[in-house]
């Protein structure tokens, strides 16, 4: 299926093709990375129930860090949630996550 041109400030646009990975190193990967997490934290947050970490803190159920995520799964239902903000993600953003080179 190919996607319509659209018009954005006088210039047709359309979908940009993607040849290759963002490469280890590339000063833009982290400002990548961010955006991605800008948009998958807060739909986490929402839907997720929130724990106190320490007696000082707000509650939470996703902490991030550098290029850590930690998501505190109460439920397994939870699970569930994940899944699908992540699919929705990946459809948003026309990415996917590499699974082959996960690290248990």
């Amino acid at each position: 299926m190919q996607m319509p041109r659209r018009l954005f400030n006088g210039h047709h646009y359309g979908p940009i093709p993607i040849r290759c990975a963002v490469r280890q190193g590339c000063p833009m990967s982290m400002a990548l990375y961010a955006l991605c997490l800008h948009l998958f934290r807060p739909l986490l947050e929402l839907q997720l129930p929130s724990i106190r970490i320490g007696r000082h803190s707000r509650p939470t159920s996703v902490v991030v860090y550098a290029h850590y995520v930690i998501i505190f799964v109460t439920p397994a239902a939870d699970f569930t949630i994940i899944e699908e903000a992540v699919q929705l993600i990946e459809r948003a953003s026309s990415s996917v996550i590499n699974q082959r080179n996960r690290r248990p």
